[in-house]
């Protein structure tokens, strides 16, 4: 039954009846795109996948602001766009802290005779975990 309703209406039995049917329809129809448009960015990893549900639990729960404006396929591009570019930002941050903490450690730790080397490995695991 879904299958012959338009993007649109489907959204309207989402928003006002909470229909499941209606959101799995949607999903259905735009899962792909969003895979490719997810992994254009960010490659393929678990991060991908994450992000990919992500974007339908992020539309569903902002279901009320969608207005039609865009079609329902480029809105939910969108949104995955903005969430990979978030993502690769955290990346972009996490390898510049771990390189200012492995700096640190080295400064810090290499130079003291007290720490053995397993010590001083055990100790960059807990850091970067």
């Amino acid at each position: 039954m879904t299958d012959t309703l338009s993007d649109f209406e489907l959204v309207e039995l989402v928003r006002n009846e909470n229909s499941r049917v209606a959101f799995n329809e949607i999903v259905k129809r735009n899962k792909s795109r969003i895979a490719y448009t997810v992994y254009g960015f960010l490659g393929n990893c678990d991060d991908s996948e994450d992000i990919g549900q992500e974007v339908f639990l992020r539309f569903l729960n902002n279901i009320k602001n969608f207005n039609g404006q865009l079609s329902l396929g480029n809105y939910l591009v969108k949104i995955a766009v903005n969430l990979s570019l978030n993502e690769l930002r955290r990346r972009k941050i996490r390898k510049l802290f771990s390189f200012l903490v492995n700096i640190s450690f080295n400064t810090i730790f290499l130079n003291s005779s007290k720490l053995t080397s397993f010590s001083k490995f055990k100790f960059s695991l807990v850091l970067f975990n």
